[in-house]
């Protein structure tokens, strides 16, 4: 019997700023949504929010961006105890095996407790909820969808291990090594996918390593995902085109995965006083690596999300060298304000080498070096390949994300 999909979308935080159950929502598909924090107008939690920001600025206003304006009217589920013991726990322990396994099991038992209501079919993002869900929602008959985030733990963790063999002087002290997490995150994802109808995910470097692992091809659908442009506007930056330094820009984890040596070593081969590299991010590496970058990089550390369209403002090209990735979201939003982007394949961007940036390998650190220094000569190459940018980031809107994401469920319930 054909039936309108009415999705339950169950996420950790504000992922990528709510794009998945604002995007079923905008088609009158979604159900409800569990967000564990979700700082509505005049409720409690933004209330809350706005108190902690007197106390603790950066946090607070983290607390607050976890709102999203498009999102007014839809039934949203939260759990802020929740979201609370979250926080205090990665504050304790850090972001790593342990909490956020305990994390995904304790999303995962609220969610099935409150009940999909009305649901038909539920979506979560894989690695984030405990598999558990899904094998309960199959029992109850709903159509289940993942979202792959990032490439599978194997490769993920293939490439870290690489990393860390070439740079050990950057490896953080105290940070997980191979063992049982390796054991735990690989089952847990195939148990994952062996629950799930459907996955999606936001680049072909993600869907290659899904088959790479045994996937089949046809349960996956690559759907990039979508910037809002009225957060991240275009930047209008003409005027600037003969002034000095120019700056190359990142926003993201300071860490081994993000390709941050290769960062560092090409903002070595610059004058600082022509060409300025900073990484706005939590610093996730050694101490020592990172003091030792003192004259090439400067490092500003973490950023509440509502000042990253100011920081980009201020950027001239992007550069994001990074090693693994889903899609990165920070690509985009740098595409978005008239940014060209230096980067890798396995960024998973949408960048189209030679017209909105330079794609080369990971640690083709001469490439990258020529690349930079060819934008960083030539003000009006920037600007062109900027627009271009934006022009690709136009094209990839909410509309043409929902529409894929959508039919997903049309075609699922018979609804289309």
């Amino acid at each position: 019997m054909e039936q309108k999909p009415r999705v339950a979308v169950v996420q950790d935080g504000a992922r990528l700023h709510y794009a998945f159950p604002l995007a079923l929502y905008r088609r009158g598909m979604l159900e409800r949504a569990f967000c564990d924090w979700f700082s509505r107008p005049g409720s409690m939690m933004e209330l809350t929010a706005r108190a902690m920001r007197r106390v603790n600025p950066a946090l607070g206003q983290r607390m607050l961006d976890r709102y999203e304006p498009g999102l007014k009217g839809a039934k949203i589920v939260s759990h802020p105890r929740l979201a609370m013991r979250i926080l205090k726990r990665r504050q304790r322990m850090g972001i790593g095996y342990e909490s956020e396994m305990r994390m995904a099991g304790e999303m995962a038992r609220w969610a099935l407790r409150a009940g999909f209501g009305n649901a038909n079919a539920v979506f979560g993002f894989i690695r984030q909820i405990d598999p558990v869900l899904f094998e309960e929602a199959q029992k109850r008959g709903l159509y289940c969808v993942g979202d792959q985030i990032i490439a599978p733990y194997a490769i993920e963790r293939a490439e870290e291990l690489k990393q860390r063999a070439r740079f050990p002087a950057f490896v953080k002290a105290g940070s997980e090594g191979p063992g049982e997490m390796e054991k735990g995150w690989i089952e847990m994802e195939e148990r994952t996918w062996r629950l799930l109808s459907h996955i999606t995910c936001a680049s072909d470097y993600v869907r290659e390593g899904l088959i790479a692992q045994g996937v089949a091809a046809e349960k996956i659908t690559v759907n990039p995902y979508p910037v809002d442009t009225t957060h991240f506007g275009f930047v209008e930056r003409a005027e600037r085109r003969k002034h000095e330094p120019v700056t190359v820009g990142f926003v993201g984890s300071v860490n081994l995965r993000k390709g941050t040596p290769y960062f560092f070593e090409v903002a070595e081969r610059f004058d600082p006083r022509r060409v300025k590299f900073v990484m706005i991010g939590p610093v996730g590496i050694a101490p020592e690596a990172a003091a030792k970058q003192g004259r090439h990089v400067e490092l500003v550390g973490n950023v509440p999300r509502s000042r990253i369209p100011d920081w980009l403002g201020k950027f001239d090209l992007y550069f994001f060298p990074s090693t693994c990735e889903g899609s990165a979201g920070s690509i985009t939003e740098a595409m978005a304000s008239g940014l060209p982007v230096v980067t890798s394949p396995n960024s998973g961007a949408i960048v189209r080498h030679g017209e909105s940036g330079f794609i080369h390998p990971y640690d083709a650190v001469d490439a990258y070096a020529e690349a930079i220094r060819k934008l960083a000569g030539d003000a009006d190459l920037r600007l062109k390949m900027g627009m271009e940018a934006r022009r690709a980031v136009e094209a990839a809107d909410m509309e043409r994300f929902g529409a894929v994401l959508g039919g997903i469920f049309e075609r699922a319930t018979g609804g289309g």
